[in-house]
Formats: structure tokens, sequence, C-alpha cells
């Protein structure tokens, strides 16, 4: 959180400086009856702009005068002076805000945000105090400045190792680094077992006392593979559009196709599935039932990717995704296949 300081500056007494951490301040300003009685006097109030907090070597000063303000830089007026609509009132604060970034000194009305003063400036950037003065022989002016919050230093960063895709077996407890899949009524975890020659993908939940898994034949099966690791990120994709360093999580014996890990949503559940590509879909079961969603997210091991690249080619994939309808041909995204691999035409 920033703070508010009020304060007041008095004629001729010495100049406070405030540290800055961000490229611009806001304050407001109230004048006194005295000082507006006397605001035919040169240059009333001021802020100045500086790189250290020394009076001598202040940088630029925007400077207020009744219905007027200019900026000076080393006693001499930069620019044309500007016409400063609803001088602050007696007794009434008014809002002001100044900025100094890419190289442009600004200067306006906080209720409006429109510059009153924009220059481009030669001069240093790194501006790092601000101070304000009183430019008359008598009276005083009442300021409250709002600063913005310290710099905080970077937090140290701890490379992380390991974290790689790897699948443990079942025995009857849930790994600490098991991978989160989706949900249903609860969280739900990727797996895998053995059926035949196949290694078919599905879910677990993990409440439940046994696991079952229902097969093609109807029977049930305990004994599966569960998947662990973090090193992996969720692409959306379409189709059967297969992007570079998709998951293998199994295999279809009798097409012989890879099955890849992919997740879909059905009935607002986000329920793990495989993606088998001469499906061109995501397949998920539901409630008992096969669903085959056609627009879904697959998961991609980073420890595959080559390069930066590649991570381009997959976010410009789930751009395409987004824009795709469930019912759009991927033929109208001609260049889809330079984005990662196919296993088969699209």
């Amino acid at each position: 959180m920033g703070e508010l300081i009020e304060f007041t500056t008095l004629a001729h007494h010495q100049r406070r400086f405030y540290k800055i951490t961000s490229s611009s301040i806001a304050f407001s300003l109230k004048v006194e009856r005295q000082i507006r009685n006397y605001m035919c006097a040169d240059r009333p109030a001021a802020i100045g702009l500086a790189q250290k907090s020394d009076s001598t070597c202040i940088d630029y000063w925007i400077v207020i005068k009744r219905n007027q303000c200019w900026i000076e830089r080393d006693e001499v007026r930069v620019g044309n002076t500007k016409q400063l609509p609803n001088f602050s009132e007696r007794n009434k604060y008014t809002k002001y805000w100044i900025s100094w970034h890419n190289s442009r000194l600004q200067f306006g009305l906080t209720s409006d945000g429109v510059p009153i003063i924009s220059k481009r400036t030669l001069g240093p950037n790194n501006i790092q105090y601000v101070t304000f003065d009183i430019f008359a022989d008598r009276g005083s002016l009442q300021w409250k400045l709002f600063l913005p919050p310290p710099k905080e230093q970077a937090p140290l960063v701890k490379r992380i190792t390991g974290g790689e895709l790897h699948w443990v077996e079942w025995d009857g407890k849930l790994p600490e680094d098991a991978l989160i899949g989706g949900y249903g009524k609860e969280i739900l975890y990727i797996i895998r077992w053995k059926y035949d020659n196949s290694l078919i993908l599905g879910n677990y939940a993990h409440s439940k006392e046994s696991i079952y898994l229902p097969l093609p034949n109807g029977n049930l099966e305990t004994k599966f593979e569960i998947l662990c690791g973090y090193n992996c990120i969720w692409v959306p994709t379409v189709k059967n559009h297969i992007p570079i360093g998709a998951v293998e999580g199994g295999f279809d014996d009798v097409s012989k196709e890879k099955l890849y890990i992919g997740r879909a949503v059905v009935e607002d559940k986000l329920i793990p599935g495989k993606v088998q590509p001469s499906d061109s879909a995501c397949s998920v079961t539901y409630n008992m039932e096969q669903n085959y969603v056609h627009r879904y997210e697959i998961l991609v091991d980073l420890n595959l990717l080559k390069d930066n690249s590649d991570l381009g080619r997959l976010s410009i994939l789930g751009k395409i995704s987004d824009n795709c309808s469930q019912d759009s041909e991927l033929s109208d995204y001609e260049d889809i296949n330079n984005y990662g691999s196919s296993d088969s035409e699209l």
C-alpha cells in the first residue's frame, strides 16, 4: 500500500525531499487566502523533480501561478505557458498528477486525467525525488502527497528439479505427486491399465474405498498405474491434431494406434480421457457412457519441447482451438499442420 502525507510549505523554508519509487506522483494542493490575494506575485507554487535530494540539483520544476502552469529547467521556462482551469479554490484541495516516463514530462488534473502539459524532455529520466515549494515572499501552501508503495526486492527464485512425468503402480495409497487431471464430483486422477494386449487410459476418484474401472467386456479391474509429476501443461486442441510433446499414455492393440492423454468438459465436469487420433476427438467416460468431444485439452510434456519456438506453436494452436466451434471444420485453418504433428489427415 502507498502512503498519504500531509504537510505545509512556507516561504523561504528549507525544502524537504520525498523518495519516489515510480515514474509518477499524485498530490493535492490547497491555497491559503493570503496567497490567493497575492497571486499576482511570480510563481507562487512549484513542484520540483530531482535525481537526488539536493536543492541545488533540481532537474525540473512544475510551476503554478493562478490559472497558469509551465515547466522550468535551470530557471528557464521550457515550452509554452498553459492555462490551468479550476485552480485551487480557497480552503479546498484540488488533485493533480505528474508523470515523467519515456522521456516525456506531463502534468494535469486528476479529475479528467488529460495532460495540461506534455513535453518531451532531453534531460535525465531517472527522477527519484520530489520536493514542494512556494515561490513567494510570504504565505503558505498545504499539500497532500500520495506516495507509491516502495519497491520490493525480487524474490529469490529456487530452481525446481524433478517433476518429470512417470507412472506409479497403485499400491492402495495416493502418491504425493499424483497429477490432477480434472474433476467431477471430486478431483480426478489419470490412470492406465492393461487389457489384453492394449494399454488403456482412464481416471480415478480417490474417495472410493476400492478402484473399479469398466472394461469392454464388463469386467472390473483394480490393478493400474497412476500418472505422477508436474512438468507438463494442458494445451487446447481440436479433433485429431496432436501437438508437439503430447504425452503418450497407452496404445490400442486393435488399431495399432498410440493413445494420448486428454481431457474434456462434459456437463460442466472436466473429465480425463484418451485421445485416439482415428476418433478425431477426446473420448471420456461419464455416467458409464462414452462421450466423444472434438474440442478438448491434451497433456504436453515440457521436457519434450525443444525450445521457446515450440511453446509459441502451442500458443497459436490454443488460439485456433478457441476460435473453432465444435461443428467447424479444421480445413478452415489451412496452416494448422505447421503447428505440430498429426497422426492422420485433417
